[in-house]
């Protein structure tokens, strides 16, 4: 046969994809897309929960070393401008370096290394930090005497119980009169001045612990030290306005409102917030919450003196909270 008679013979040719078959694959993605991301961002949830239960437990562990180094409880804060448990607790934390920058004695609110406010530990210790809130390292410069600078940002606070006075006054958890009312298991550092301490100028020459874990006579498993703090979210990363004070520079904090530097206010008429959008119109007013998270459900993580850690609802009761607060009066509550 030749080319010129040959047979064309003919391929069949291949139909590709109609419009709405492509339409029902994409809407079967889209199904699949929306069944599973609920699923991984409950899993990414569940490990940042995981995380910051992780983290109060490092802290625990901390307070116990602390005790077996000193036979003493970490103090709650060595003076009302001076460094709280947190920065006392980094040897123990593997922060050698940056507690060693720091200088415990002298005026409290302005003797400190500025190596140590510029160093990459004091901007951030992930140890201190709750990563389901927006990750932020440093609190910001307030720029005056009032509003000061804040370094390293934290979200755990330590829990407090004043007898007396449920408002704002800061001789009630600083002066060294008023810690027999002081009723929650951290307490101020017995602190000897070398003369009359006042706002400014109170200068420290020896400090030491005062209580061991034998004043927690309701037990440590029923004892609360530490919990996550509530930091609204339009306030997230600010620093040192009446509404957001002490509450975000751990290590160190200038001006006067920003001192007791991780120390919450007394829980006594002071609760859990609903939410990150729960709003603080004064931090220093009675009834304001002292505790909240960005956890699902708003649970909140809670460190008690055994090193065990908790996790709170909300809706738990302002009794058993306060409760769970003090640690020597003898009615031991539990946690729902």
């Amino acid at each position: 046969m030749s080319p010129a008679t040959a047979l064309v013979v003919s391929r069949p040719s291949r139909r590709g994809f109609t419009l709405v078959e492509l339409l029902v694959v994409i809407a079967i993605i889209g199904v699949l897309i929306a069944l599973l991301l609920p699923a991984v961002q409950q899993a990414r949830e569940a490990a940042r929960r995981m995380q910051c239960t992780s983290n109060l437990k490092q802290l625990g562990l901390a307070v116990h070393n602390f005790h077996d180094t000193y036979d003493k409880m970490v103090p709650l804060a060595i003076a009302k401008e001076g460094h709280s448990a947190f920065s006392l607790l980094l040897p123990y934390l593997e922060q050698d370096n940056l507690y060693n920058q720091l200088n415990t004695m002298g005026q409290p609110d302005r003797d400190v290394s500025l190596t140590a406010l510029t160093s990459d530990g004091a901007k951030g210790l992930s140890v201190f930090m709750c990563p389901s809130r927006s990750a932020r390292e440093m609190s910001g410069n307030g720029g005056n005497h009032y509003e000061g600078t804040g370094f390293a940002a934290y979200d755990y606070g330590i829990l407090t119980y004043h007898g007396g006075n449920t408002g704002w006054d800061e001789w009630n958890l600083h002066n060294d009169a008023s810690q027999s009312n002081q009723r929650q298991a951290l307490r101020m550092a017995k602190t000897n001045f070398s003369h009359v301490p006042n706002l400014d100028t109170e200068t420290v020459t020896t400090w030491s612990g005062r209580d061991s874990f034998a004043r927690v006579t309701d037990g440590l498993s029923n004892t609360a030290l530490f919990a996550e703090k509530h930091v609204p979210a339009e306030k997230l990363g600010a620093c040192c306005t009446p509404e957001n004070g002490e509450r975000d520079g751990v290590i160190f904090n200038f001006g006067s409102w920003g001192r007791a530097h991780g120390v919450l206010l007394p829980v006594r008429g002071r609760g859990f917030a609903k939410g990150p959008q729960d709003v603080i119109y004064n931090l220093h007013n009675a009834g304001e919450p002292q505790l909240g998270s960005w956890h699902s459900g708003n649970v909140v993580n809670m460190l008690m003196a055994d090193g065990a850690v908790q996790t709170i609802a909300p809706t738990l009761s302002q009794v058993v909270l306060e409760r769970l607060v003090i640690c020597n009066d003898g009615e031991v509550n539990s946690i729902p």
